[in-house]
């Protein structure tokens, strides 16, 4: 080859390496088509301290024990087969298991543990006008009772969480508000399985015990997800974080860089603050309180046999504070299938609330202080033949 063909190869092979670089890297992620194997695991290490007075003074009366310092940890693993098709989804919990350390009422350190009480159920999805109604066994199946299928995702996908543009590598941009939205299916609750007889949530019977189940509830059965476990246990660590991301009330976006594009694997380093101040309610950060009949205004008290302050709104001004959620991590996408491979978000947490209520002409204020660690990891990628049809 002459120095003049050389040269020629050179610039053409130069030339259609810089063509595909001004092509960008499609970050698109479609709805998969067949069945995905998604393994979540999560950690959440919480500082929150409590502050509470009656007309200035520290209360020392009966849940006085909810001042001070608490520290609790919790994690979660949880891996789960799902496909969607015809508008329901079907999915099968492979593994799923929770612990727990929080303070007892001692204050001494108190672990639990909680296994998954639904592994290996095939559970078929769907929305009808009740809302979302999970069936157990075949999409003809026996409804799961409303309690115990509380907090359940309807539906697990990241198509949208991207731009839908190409970008190239070392480019930055903001990902849209589906990729905050997205932390909501990735907090599966872990309970553990009820036998019949064993109480519900709150130590209630359960229904079908005794009396008539309410429409969508049927009875428990053996290997159902139900009971309480205390302190929140059932809940993957960090939840309340993630929830806090989507709130719409809050501001701050997040950011992407595309760092490399190795072997079809397009990988994302993530960033970003989400921060709010004021009523909570309004924030998106907790449910707005329900009107008694009549429309009354619930902090006037409405209805509420119980009266102020008792279990209701009554005398309850709304909860008001700030917050702020700082976050990094990473994000892969396979770039031929546009499936999402890894997603990893670690960051911290910090809450600052108060509310006050009236108590019988005595007024009480609290205010909490909570910092908060967390790290979530979601990987996915095709689910395994069953056994029998070509798998292990």
């Amino acid at each position: 080859m002459n120095r003049s063909t050389l040269v020629t190869t050179l610039v053409t092979n130069l030339a259609l390496v810089a063509a595909a670089t001004a092509q960008g890297v499609p970050l698109v992620i479609k709805p998969a088509d067949g069945t995905v194997r998604y393994t979540v695991d999560t950690r959440d290490h919480t500082v929150a301290e409590t502050s509470i007075t009656v007309d200035g003074q520290p209360f020392e009366g009966r849940g006085g024990r909810m001042a001070g310092p608490r520290e609790t940890d919790a994690s979660s693993h949880v891996v789960f087969d799902e496909q969607a098709a015809d508008g329901v989804v079907q999915r099968t919990y492979v593994e799923g298991r929770a612990s727990m350390t929080m303070p007892g009422r001692d204050g001494e350190p108190m672990e639990q543990e909680v296994e998954s009480g639904l592994v290996g159920t095939p559970l078929f999805i769907v929305e009808d006008d009740r809302g979302v109604v999970v069936l157990q066994g075949s999409a003809d199946g026996e409804e799961l009772p409303r309690f115990a299928a509380m907090g359940m995702p309807p539906r697990v996908s990241f198509a949208g969480i991207t731009p839908d543009k190409s970008i190239d590598v070392g480019g930055q941009f903001e990902l849209p508000a589906a990729f905050l939205q997205s932390f909501a299916m990735i907090n599966h609750p872990v309970r553990p399985a009820m036998e019949p007889g064993a109480r519900g949530p709150g130590g209630r019977q359960p229904p079908g015990e005794g009396q008539p189940p309410e429409r969508g509830q049927g009875a428990p059965q053996r290997g159902q997800f139900g009971g309480r476990v205390g302190g929140g246990m059932g809940r993957m660590g960090g939840g309340a974080d993630f929830a806090m991301l989507a709130a719409p009330g809050l501001s701050g976006a997040i950011t992407g860089e595309l760092y490399a594009n190795e072997g079809g694997i397009a990988k994302i380093r993530i960033k970003g603050v989400r921060q709010g101040e004021g009523d909570f309610a309004e924030l998106g950060l907790t449910p707005q309180p329900r009107r008694p009949a009549g429309g009354e205004d619930p902090s006037a008290g409405g209805d509420n046999p119980r009266g102020p302050g008792r279990g209701g709104f009554g005398g309850m001004a709304p909860q008001t504070g700030k917050v702020a959620v700082e976050l990094a991590g990473e994000l892969w996408i396979d770039t031929r299938t546009h499936q999402l491979v890894k997603l990893v978000v670690e960051g911290n947490a910090t809450m600052a609330s108060s509310r006050s209520m009236d108590r019988g002409g005595q007024q009480m204020d609290m205010a909490t202080e909570t910092h908060r660690t967390f790290r979530v990891a979601v990987e996915a990628g095709p689910a395994p033949a069953p056994k029998g049809d070509g798998g292990n």
